[in-house]
């Protein structure tokens, strides 16, 4: 018997189908194979007892129909090698083991040669279901239940209905981890990775205040995305005594470094699954997109889930808001901070730590077809779900936790209808506003709301306690400010994006 698993998604979606990989290898006597991403190499080359790994893009493959057949389509060089390769292969068995499912995983089933089929598919991301079931046609398809469940448990039950075995392992990985350093309590690990998780930048530099003003001492991860890096360069120089990784090391190497630190901080990435390999304790910021389905681990011990329930969650990312990540926007680095320092004490935390107050149920996504039923493995989670209270915080309780806001004066960066809607929402605080700034030159030296409007260079003949910079382009407007001599305590962020949703 031979067998072929395809896990061709991210990085965090391997890690957490690789001790489920690894047991499978087990009921096939002459081995099992994988196809996966090339950017999971590191990951698929640690999976313990896989035979053959074959590497192919994740977006690149495509399909196309000719004379009634279906064929697979590449301009990707890799991809038309990998194909050629695995074609060559005969299998007993082969599985795709992903519930979001793509056409590029189609493409490759297309080719293999097995004598049996399996898919475990039921939302098509970049094709309806209607496609994805005349594409599936004579293979087996199980589907488990279209509850808002864990991808782990998902897949616990697939597997258990296909090969009729229960017991199946958590994530694992051949990588032996150091042990924490516990030399120094307040040592942490940022991750600002991301693409669709992605964190508000200005969100990284606030969390980077507060844990610098509590002494805490901090290492920087992420990739070297363009994004990252100037994320990366612009806390580097707020803060020199960061340790800063970012771009410098790969996924397993900057898991080694993690691992012998108590604390991390990250988006829903692939390098936070890693994470959850090793003993750290674990802050995942996390927004509604796939609210609870791949974070937090069933039955992990070291993982805590921060989020702001919004009614939309389980959107997958088909977002209806204006502010494409206002759920993530809304996670505030005070809530991190403060769940931070409650693990430093020793605190036992639930799983799930909503991050405006710890009455809130969870949210019932309005738009689902099907209501979900909860079936997580964890105890601080029930059925009594109902849609959370939306009013959202006034800018005085989100702004800086640090600062005393008491008739203090503020100028509004951004002369737009975001700054107006600002101003509106600073109306019933203690802060006065005194001014804007644009970078328009169009605007500069006119009013709005009756208020003057500034260049940015005239800032620093003004007197003011904060600039609030109400504008999508929030890191680059920091920079130019303390470009301008403006110290970064003077720099406040409306990048929670309470105004961009507000009517």
């Amino acid at each position: 018997m031979k067998g072929l698993v395809i896990k061709n998604d991210g990085v965090g979606d391997l890690v957490l189908a690789s001790g489920l990989i690894s047991d499978l290898s087990a009921l096939f006597s002459d081995g099992l194979d994988l196809v996966t991403c090339e950017q999971n190499r590191e990951v698929a080359t640690a999976i313990p007892n896989v035979n053959k790994v074959f590497y192919v893009s994740r977006d690149e493959l495509n399909i196309t129909s000719e004379s009634g057949a279906i064929h697979a389509v590449t301009n990707n060089s890799l991809d038309s090698e990998s194909l050629k390769l695995i074609a060559e292969e005969a299998y007993d068995v082969a599985l795709v083991l992903r519930r979001f499912i793509r056409k590029s995983t189609f493409a490759i089933m297309q080719i293999v040669d097995s004598k049996d089929k399996w898919v475990t598919w039921q939302y098509p991301t970049n094709l309806s279901e209607e496609q994805a079931a005349a594409l599936s046609v004579g293979w087996h398809h199980v589907e488990g239940p279209r509850s808002l469940l864990p991808e782990l448990s998902y897949y616990r039950l697939v597997l258990t209905e296909i090969f009729g075995v229960r017991d199946w392992s958590n994530p694992r990985l051949t990588t032996s981890l150091p042990a924490i350093d516990l030399t120094k309590q307040k040592k942490i690990a940022l991750s600002i990775g991301g693409q669709s998780s992605r964190w508000n930048p200005g969100h990284w530099i606030e969390l980077c205040r507060l844990l610098t003003y509590d002494r805490w001492e901090i290492s920087l991860f992420g990739s070297n995305d363009q994004a990252d890096l100037q994320i990366a360069r612009e806390l580097s120089t707020e803060f020199p005594q960061i340790n800063s990784f970012v771009g410098q090391l790969g996924l397993i190497e900057a898991l080694k470094k993690i691992a012998s630190l108590p604390y991390y901080v990250g988006n829903d990435t692939g390098l936070s699954h890693l994470v959850g390999l090793a003993e750290t304790k674990s802050l995942v910021i996390y927004g509604g997109g796939t609210f609870l389905r791949f974070f937090p681990w069933p039955r992990a011990t070291n993982q805590h889930v921060v989020y702001r329930p919004l009614s939309c969650f389980d959107c997958n990312w088909r977002c209806t808001q204006r502010d494409k990540s206002l759920c993530l926007s809304l996670v505030l680095p005070s809530a991190i901070f403060t769940h931070l320092n409650d693990l430093c004490e020793g605190k036992r935390l639930p799983m799930t730590l909503p991050s405006e107050n710890s009455t809130e149920k969870f949210p019932i996504a309005r738009n689902l077809s099907i209501r979900p039923t909860i079936e997580f493995e964890f105890n601080d989670v029930t059925n009594a779900l109902t849609p959370p209270d939306e009013n959202i915080n006034t800018i005085e309780e989100n702004i800086n936790p640090l600062f005393d806001n008491y008739h203090r004066t503020v100028i509004i960066f951004g002369a737009g209808a975001g700054g107006l809607r600002c101003l509106d929402h600073l109306s019933s605080t203690k802060l006065t506003v005194v001014g804007f700034a644009d970078n328009a030159k169009s605007k500069q030296g006119n009013t709005l709301a009756a208020l003057p409007i500034f260049a940015p260079a005239q800032l620093s003949k003004k007197k003011f306690d904060y600039i609030v910079i109400a504008s999508t382009y929030n890191l680059q407007i920091y920079s130019q400010l303390r470009s301008l001599g403006i110290k970064s305590n003077k720099i406040l962020f409306e990048s929670i994006n309470i105004i961009t949703n507000r009517p």
